[in-house]
């Protein structure tokens, strides 16, 4: 049934780590996938051939194949995202793909993980392209206070993706425009099947794009240890280490201007998002 609702927080978004100010996340019932991870490190228990993404470990010349599938689609992907950000973007995922290889190469992640990791990425630019092309239909709207919301979608294929935009840093997360995929063929994801990835203006003043695979351990082990300039492993106040998923290299200045860039998640609201929204209200007219 198709909802439309308020609520404090948005819910399905995954805080930083790095970030100083308490985070809060709304508490939902999970229905989770029968199907047993394969073999990913940490989780201990049997495995199964099949992942809950509905892969299993292959070949290194077959992720290959699905390594070079997921570059080429990057620039269409990536264009779901306002035109300033799409270098940044398409490099971000394009980057994060390869690095799933090098770490399996370097032995940091086995067969069944890098396949999965890929399919993760797979489903994230499938997502885009459905949230471009405009095939998905909102299943959910959350507004809180005009600075963020949050719409649940829902593809034609089952899948499930939320897309959320922050407008300015607040007492609960940064500046953004973010996507996490939390569905796959109708069965409910766990957050260690998930991959997000965001533009955001970091606290410190910096945009960035951030490509997030599932588990805190899966993320840090294919995108290495966020260092700093000394080339000492950063750690925070905590005493954690961070993953290196943030790419900065490719974005524009400009965006590291607070009023630039909500006016750059603005345009995104008013152009992506504004069809989605009134193809809702046409349905419960």
């Amino acid at each position: 049934m198709t909802r439309i609702g308020r609520a404090s927080l948005p819910g399905g978004e995954v805080p930083d780590e790095a970030r100083a100010v308490p985070q809060k996340a709304a508490q939902h019932a999970e229905v989770t996938s029968p199907v047993v991870r394969v073999g990913l490190r940490g989780g201990g228990g049997p495995t199964s051939t099949v992942s809950p993404l509905g892969v299993g470990p292959c070949a290194r010349e077959e992720l290959a194949q699905r390594e070079a599938a997921l570059l080429s689609r990057s620039v269409r992907a990536a264009a779901s995202f306002p035109e300033e950000t799409r270098t940044g973007v398409t490099e971000a995922l394009k980057t994060s793909a390869q690095r799933v290889l090098g770490a399996l190469d370097a032995g940091r992640i086995d067969e069944a993980e890098a396949s999965e990791s890929l399919e993760m990425l797979r489903e994230m630019l499938e997502a885009l392209d459905d949230l471009r092309a405009g095939r998905a239909e909102v299943v959910e709207v959350r507004e809180n206070q005009q600075n963020v919301r949050l719409w649940h979608l829902r593809a034609p294929d089952g899948d499930e993706f939320t897309v959320t935009t922050r407008l300015r840093l607040d007492e609960f997360g940064e500046a953004r425009v973010g996507m996490r995929h939390t569905v796959d063929d109708g069965v409910k994801l766990t957050k260690s099947d998930q991959l997000s990835m965001r533009v955001d203006l970091e606290r410190y003043g910096r945009p960035s794009v951030d490509v997030q695979f599932g588990s805190a351990g899966l993320d840090k082990r294919i995108h290495g240890l966020y260092k700093n300039e000394d080339g000492s492993v950063f750690r925070t106040e905590r005493g954690k280490k961070l993953a290196d998923h943030h790419f900065r290299d490719h974005l524009p200045a400009s965006l590291a201007k607070p009023d630039h860039f909500e006016a750059m998640v603005t345009a995104f609201r008013d152009g992506i998002m504004a069809p989605f929204e009134a193809r809702l209200k046409e349905t419960r007219s």
